[in-house]
C-alpha cells in the first residue's frame, strides 16, 4: 500500500512539473485550477505517508518489545528448555536450564544431552531417545541431572518434537522441557518415611492391645468363670447374704469386662482391624434375644420394655455387631430412664431402602448442646456426677459399628421429654442368619447325646487358674467326661495321639509353640488330623482368619468363658461327633 501511495505522488509532481513547463507556451486561466488541484492532493497524500510512516514505525517499536520479552520469557520461564537435534546435541538451551545445572555462563551447545545425566538415567535416555524424538505427542520421564561439582537432582521432562525447528534446511528438532522436582521427591520421602513410622507405630499398637487383651481377659476368666459356677445350683446352696456378693462380684467382673471390650473395640477401629462381616440377619429374633438380656437390669427400676409391634425385616449386617449396637442402645435407654419409665422398640421403613430401628426411652431428654457431645469419645456428659456406670465409649463405638455396616445413626430428643435413638441399616430379602450358636441359650445335659458312652477332653492349656476353671464347669454337672490337661504344645501333642481324645480345647497364647503352630501339627498327624479342635484364648486381637486354611479352628471361645455357651459348644460337638459315627 505505502508503494501505491509513492508512485501516486511521484505521478502528481511529474503532472505538476509538465504544466508550469507548459505555462510559458500556452497559459491558460483554466490551467490554474488544475495545479491548485494538483497541489491539494499532492499535500494530502504527503500527509498520509507521513501518518504511515510513523505506524510503521510504531509497529517496529511492538514487534521488538514482543520480541524482547518473548526472550526474557524464554530465558527466565520456571522451567529449563533444551533444543536437541536428531542426534541428541544441544543445540539452544535458555539461561533457567543453565541456572539449574549451575553453569550459567556455558551455552551447552554442541554437548550430547545424555553427558548431563548421571551414569544410569543416560543409559535410559539413549534408549528412549528414537522413541521421544520420532513420536510426535509429548512424551514424559524422569531423570537425574547432574549439576556443577555437585549432587544430582532429580527432573521431570517432556519431549516435544518441533518441526523445521533447527537448521538451514529446517530439519526437526526435539524440544525438551526440564522441571526440577527435587522437593517433590524429598517431601514424597519424608511422607513415605512418615508412612513407615505410622505402620510401625501401629503394629506396635496391635501388639500391646493384642497382649493388654489377654492380661487383661485372662484374670477375668477366672472372677468370672468362678461367679458363674458359685451361682449354678449346688450340693451346698449359699445363703442370701453369699448370693448377693457373688452376685456382686458377677456383676462388677461384668462391668469391667464391658469395659475392657469397648476400649478395645475402639482402639481396633482406630488401626483399621475391626472386622465387620456383612450378610442377612432377621432382625425379630435377634431384638428379642437383646430384649431378654435386658429385661432384668430393667425390672430392677421398675422400667416397661415395648417390643415393637411390627419388625419383620431383613437388614444387612454383621450379626453380632447389630447386636453389639442394640444391647447398647438398650442399655442405655435403661441407665438414663427414670423409675417405673418405659422404653419403646420401633422398625420401619426409612428412606434409601434402609430400615430404621428406633430406641424410646422416657428419661430427661438431652439438650441440643448435649447432643452435639453424644458421640464422642469418653464424653459422658452430666452422667458422671449421678453416679451412672460408664466410660463415655458405648455410643462412640456404636456409632462406629454402625457406619461400619453401611448405616447410619442419630438421636431426636427434647429435654425433659426423653430420648430416642436410631439407626438405619439396608434392607435386606435374602434369609436370615441362625443365630442360635452366637448367644447364650439354657445349658442342656451334655449326656444327652452321647448314649451314656465315656467322652474325652483334652485341654492344652498353661495357666492353672484357667485349668481348675474348665475342671470345675465339668465336675458334677458331666459325670461321663474324662478331663485330660496338658500345661504345654509338645506334651499336648503326645496327649493328642495316644488317648485320641473327642475333642481338644487348645490355648493360643502358650509359652513356646503357640496354639496356631499346635494346630497345624495336628492337622499334619493322620492320627489326629480329624479330631475338633476348639480355640480358648483371652487375645481378640489376632483371629485365626489371618492364618492358613490348615490352621482354622473348629470353633472359637473367648476369655472370660461364659459356662452356658462353652456347655452349648460341648453339646454341638458331641452331637455331630455322635451323628458322623
Amino acid at each position: 500500500m505505502n508503494m501505491k501511495k509513492t508512485k501516486m505522488t511521484e505521478h502528481l509532481r511529474a503532472r505538476a512539473e509538465d504544466l508550469l513547463a507548459q505555462v510559458g507556451e500556452s497559459f491558460q486561466p483554466a490551467d490554474i485550477d488544475d495545479i491548485n488541484k494538483l497541489h491539494h492532493e499532492l499535500a494530502v497524500h504527503q500527509a498520509e505517508l507521513e501518518l504511515q510512516n510513523e505506524e510503521l514505525h510504531r509497529t517496529q517499536l511492538a514487534l521488538q518489545s514482543a520480541r524482547d520479552l518473548h526472550v526474557e520469557l524464554y530465558e527466565h520461564a520456571p522451567v529449563g528448555y533444551v533444543l536437541l537435534d536428531a542426534v541428541g546435541i544441544i543445540r539452544r538451551t535458555n539461561a533457567t536450564w543453565r541456572t539449574m545445572l549451575q553453569r550459567p555462563d556455558d551455552d551447552f551447545c554442541g554437548i550430547p544431552f545424555a553427558e548431563t545425566l548421571t551414569e544410569s538415567d543416560a543409559r535410559i535416555f539413549l534408549s528412549r531417545f528414537r522413541s521421544l524424538f520420532h513420536n510426535p505427542a509429548n512424551k514424559q520421564i524422569e531423570l537425574q541431572i547432574r549439576r556443577h561439582n555437585s549432587s544430582p537432582f532429580h527432573a521431570h521432562i517432556t519431549a516435544k518434537r518441533s518441526v523445521g525447528e533447527y537448521g538451514e534446511k529446517g530439519t526437526d528438532a526435539l524440544m525438551v522441557t526440564v522441571s526440577d522436582i527435587s522437593e517433590l521427591k524429598q517431601a514424597e520421602k519424608a511422607l513415605q518415611h512418615e508412612r513407615d513410622e505410622a505402620k510401625r507405630a501401629n503394629a506396635a499398637k496391635t501388639e500391646f492391645l493384642s497382649r493388654m487383651s489377654h492380661e487383661l481377659r485372662t484374670p477375668l476368666n477366672a472372677i468370672l468363670g468362678f461367679a458363674q459356677l458359685l451361682q449354678l445350683p449346688g450340693e451346698q446352696p449359699l445363703n442370701a447374704q453369699q448370693s448377693n456378693n457373688i452376685n456382686e462380684i458377677h456383676h462388677a467382673g461384668m462391668h469391667l469386662l464391658e469395659l475392657v471390650n469397648e476400649v478395645l473395640d475402639l482402639a481396633r477401629i482406630d488401626s483399621g482391624r475391626l472386622d465387620i462381616s456383612l450378610e442377612p440377619v432377621e432382625l425379630r429374633p435377634l431384638i428379642e434375644r437383646c430384649a431378654v438380656h435386658i429385661e432384668n437390669q430393667a425390672k430392677t427400676r421398675d422400667i416397661r420394655l415395648k417390643p415393637p409391634g411390627n419388625n419383620d425385616y431383613t437388614v444387612f449386617a454383621d450379626p453380632l455387631r447389630l447386636q453389639q449396637v442394640l444391647s447398647n442402645l438398650l442399655s442405655n435407654a435403661v441407665k438414663y430412664n427414670c423409675e417405673g419409665g418405659s422404653i419403646t422398640i420401633e422398625c420401619a421403613m426409612a428412606k434409601d431402602q434402609h430400615v430404621r430401628v428406633s430406641v424410646h426411652d422416657t428419661g430427661r431428654g438431652l439438650s441440643p448442646g448435649q447432643i452435639s457431645r453424644l458421640f464422642r469419645p469418653f464424653e459422658r456428659l452430666e452422667s458422671a456426677y449421678d453416679g451412672i456406670e460408664g466410660t463415655g465409649i458405648g455410643l462412640a463405638l456404636t456409632k462406629h459399628l454402625v457406619e461400619g455396616m453401611q448405616g447410619r445413626i442419630g438421636v431426636d430428643s427434647e429435654f425433659g421429654a426423653g430420648s430416642t435413638f436410631w439407626f438405619e441399616l439396608p434392607q435386606c430379602q435374602g434369609a436370615a442368619v441362625d443365630l442360635d450358636l452366637k448367644t447364650p441359650v439354657a445349658t442342656t445335659i451334655v449326656t444327652a447325646h452321647r448314649q451314656n458312652r465315656l467322652q474325652k477332653i483334652l485341654y492344652i492349656e498353661d495357666n492353672p487358674a484357667n485349668l481348675r476353671l474348665i475342671q470345675k464347669i465339668l465336675l458334677g454337672r458331666c459325670a461321663d467326661i474324662e478331663l485330660l490337661v496338658a500345661k504345654n504344645s509338645a506334651e499336648g501333642l503326645m496327649v493328642a495321639g495316644q488317648e485320641q481324645p473327642n475333642l481338644i480345647l487348645l490355648d493360643l497364647n502358650l509359652r513356646g509353640m503357640d496354639g496356631f503352630e499346635t494346630l497345624g501339627h495336628l492337622r499334619a498327624d493322620p492320627a489326629t488330623r480329624a479330631i475338633p479342635v476348639i480355640a480358648v484364648t483371652a487375645d481378640t486381637i489376632k483371629p485365626d482368619m489371618e492364618h492358613g486354611p490348615e490352621t482354622r479352628f473348629d470353633g472359637y471361645l473367648t476369655k472370660p468363658l461364659n459356662v452356658e455357651i462353652f456347655m452349648q459348644y460341648l453339646n454341638s460337638v458331641f452331637k455331630k461327633s455322635t451323628e458322623n459315627k
